[in-house]
């Protein structure tokens, strides 16, 4: 017997993609230096959009949104209480995102001493060839080259800039690196020297009695020795903005204690002011009907979107990290051993959004907290298993963390604690996981295996 065959209406309900949607979509999405080239290109193609003058900006009684004095958080940022106190603020520093870039850092010191424009422009390249740790990547030949210079003469200027802040900056390696650092301490450190220059690779693997039989000296001697060269630092860039082939990393928020509470703030400073152009709404107002008209019309109809899109973006990205806040208020005063358990989809809940649009906020988005920066995903960590620790919290891979480096920073450093006694003691604060688990986090933490910890 053949189905019914027949029409039939259904009704359903689908959210179109407009161009108005798929806009506020996609700058919903877009980190701060994005949104900021977005912004530029618009303003040189639409006749409709100008910038601001910062006179028109005091006589309409605008506030720059870092200027925290006076200002209503519904315009431009959000207390955790929800109430602005006003002699408790104190102005947010413009410069809050403006951690310079280790080039920028060493480039000052050589603007500082440089003789010539010779000297600067060849410690300029040199600058630019260091990586994010502060190595020089190029060799010295191929800088001469490069450059046209002589061999002594860029050597001449590499040595320069190795005398800057931070110290063992634009070594070529590690050793280098090491043995700078070491150079300009105050004392004579000769065994230290001598294990840098000849005993790295032995030192990495922990094998301190046969550096003490190679050197002649006594256990305690090359431990001392070694207890310095791990002060020294062997990423002398690390703590400038990190700086690539797609720019560096500028913070789309910050969070700042004023007062007793905390305040939240969305980056738009480096945004152009836009405003709708009065000359070109005159324009509109006197052109006749027809398709010159329709081209106007349409020109203000994607001014006046955008800038109600830029405004919506804001207001979305403040009221969700007002709520990953609220919800991580322990990390803001203890810092990162004290992250909650946190899911996007929660917070879309507490909202009213849905779970893509804070995916979206969270996305390429960072944030400058007082314990750094971080990317907004970092604040989701998820629960490792259903156990619960000691004091009844949720484990996340964060309080496993600091549950170990606490019982890796009360061992007895004669005796370090292997992965299956620390696997052990953990068990005993409710905290269980496979040895190979134990073994990942403390990796993860920077701390060696036991018998690379021994000290004697």
């Amino acid at each position: 017997m053949l189905p019914n065959q027949g029409l039939y209406l259904e009704q359903k309900q689908k959210l179109l993609l407009t161009p108005e949607l798929k806009q506020a979509l996609q700058l919903l999405q877009m980190p701060i230096l994005e949104l900021e080239q977005y912004t530029q290109q618009a303003l040189e193609e639409n006749p409709f959009l100008e910038l601001e003058e910062e006179s028109t900006k005091e006589e309409d009684g605008e506030k720059e949104i870092w200027e925290l004095a006076n200002k209503d958080w519904d315009n431009g940022g959000a207390s955790f209480d929800g109430e602005q106190k006003e002699n408790d603020v104190e102005p947010l520093q413009k410069d809050i995102f403006a951690l310079p870039s280790l080039q920028e850092f060493l480039k000052d010191q050589l603007f500082a001493v440089a003789e010539n424009i010779e000297d600067l422009d060849l410690g300029q390249f040199i600058i630019d060839s260091l990586d994010n740790n502060g190595y020089l990547l190029l060799e010295t030949a191929k800088i001469a080259q490069l450059l046209q210079v002589d061999i002594q003469k860029a050597e001449k200027i590499i040595s320069l800039i190795q005398s800057f802040e931070p110290k063992g900056v634009g070594a070529r390696n590690l050793k280098e690196c090491l043995l700078l650092q070491l150079d300009y301490r105050d004392f004579s450190a000769p065994l230290a020297k001598w294990i840098i220059e000849e005993y790295l690779e032995e030192l990495s693997q922990g094998k301190i009695k046969e550096i003490a039989k190679n050197t002649k000296y006594s256990l305690s001697e090359v431990q001392e020795a070694i207890d310095l060269i791990k002060s020294l630092n062997p990423r002398p860039g690390n703590g400038f903005r990190q700086t690539d082939s797609l720019g560096y990393i500028s913070p789309d928020l910050a969070v700042k204690k004023i007062g007793g509470d905390y305040q939240i703030m969305v980056n738009e400073r480096s945004l152009p002011g836009l405003i709708i152009s009065p000359f070109y709404q005159q324009i509109l107002k006197h052109t006749q009907e027809g398709e010159e008209r329709k081209f106007v019309e349409e020109k203000f109809r994607r001014a006046i979107t955008l800038l109600k899109n830029i405004e919506q973006r804001r207001l979305t990205i403040l009221r969700v990290a007002e709520v990953i806040f609220q919800e991580q208020r322990a990390f803001l005063e203890e810092g990162i051993e004290k992250l909650q358990p946190l899911t996007q989809k929660e917070v879309a809940q507490e909202v009213g959004f849905h779970e893509s649009t804070v995916s979206r906020v969270v996305n390429s988005k960072y944030c400058q907290t007082p314990w750094g920066i971080f990317p907004l995903s970092y604040f989701f960590p998820s629960k490792v298993g259903d156990e619960k620790n000691g004091d009844g919290e949720d484990l996340t891979a964060a309080k496993i963390k600091r549950a170990i480096r606490n019982l890796l920073e009360e061992e007895d450093k004669s005796k370090p604690l292997s992965d299956q006694k620390i696997q052990e003691l953990l068990e005993k604060q409710n905290i269980k996981l496979a040895r190979r688990t134990v073994a990942k986090y403390r990796e993860e933490i920077g701390i060696p295996s036991s018998s690379k910890r021994k000290r004697y």
